[in-house]
């Protein structure tokens, strides 16, 4: 059965020691975080962005740090600018909650032919998930205090019902995988999960090196399925976790925090 947890980001004095393709640049180690809010959800240090918590708190924010192909002049800026751009997003407890697709269909060609590392640490919602498959290099950092890390394999929330779209999961599976087509190898498990969960307290969470869990609904039974681990399917292509310093500036978020009110990224 899930249980909530709780942490908080100040305990980590980690340096980054990260080698090879994960490796955070120079610029992200020596640069100081900035944030124009003494506790932010959205804080970049160098090419390094942290979000946490609800999407409103920071999508709107990152998606501007991406330039449109169909906008010429941001394509020039970057091209000219290369040290202006962000190669690597650290999720910390990113719950989206109304989920809206095309938010990830804006962000998506933002990314085509970008070198973008993805970071989960502690809880990555569905709409986080769906991000997460866009990154060329995709990795779990270390585990929050008190609590473990995983993403979220879910229903999305219908946006003026806000009830659970259980049907059709095969088409919700295939929207979560576009970015990676080699996942709807799970296609059929993935939309079964969808289709059996109940409620928002249900789900299939992928832990990096522990057995995948799908419960209906924290009232029921719950199943374990040990040959699914984000290792074994391909989910992330850094098989060891990642040490990441997180930010003093970065706001607590709890992994079971309270849907926000409607948010349209458009």
């Amino acid at each position: 059965m899930f249980r909530p947890f709780a942490w908080r980001t100040h305990w980590l004095a980690v340096a980054v020691g990260v080698t090879g393709c994960l490796a955070l640049g120079a610029s992200a180690a020596q640069t100081a975080p900035v944030s124009a809010d003494p506790q932010s959800h959205y804080v970049r240090a160098g090419d390094t962005i942290f979000v946490s918590g609800r999407l409103a708190h920071w999508f709107g924010t990152l998606l501007a740090q991406f330039a449109h192909p169909d906008d010429a002049g941001a394509v020039r800026a970057d091209a000219n600018h290369p040290e202006r751009r962000v190669r690597h997003i650290v999720f910390v407890n990113a719950l989206g909650r109304p989920e809206r697709t095309l938010g990830v269909d804006m962000l998506s060609p933002r990314l085509q032919g970008r070198s973008v590392r993805m970071t989960v640490m502690g809880r990555c919602d569905l709409f986080c998930a769906r991000i997460f498959m866009l990154g060329t290099q995709r990795a779990f950092g270390q585990d929050l205090p008190g609590q473990g890390s995983w993403i979220d394999i879910r229903p999305p929330i219908d946006l003026q019902t806000q009830q659970w779209v259980n049907r059709e999961p095969e088409q919700q599976v295939q929207a979560l995988t576009r970015a990676r087509p080699e996942l709807l190898a799970y296609a059929a498990r993935w939309s079964d999960a969808m289709r059996r969960t109940q409620d928002a307290s249900g789900g299939l969470r992928l832990y990096l090196d522990r057995p995948a869990q799908f419960c209906p609904s924290a009232g029921h039974a719950c199943e374990t399925w040990p040959d699914m681990t984000a290792q074994a399917i391909g989910l992330v292509t850094e098989r060891n976790r990642v040490p990441v310093t997180l930010p003093a500036t970065l706001a607590d978020a709890s992994p079971d925090a309270p849907w926000p009110p409607f948010y349209d990224p458009e």
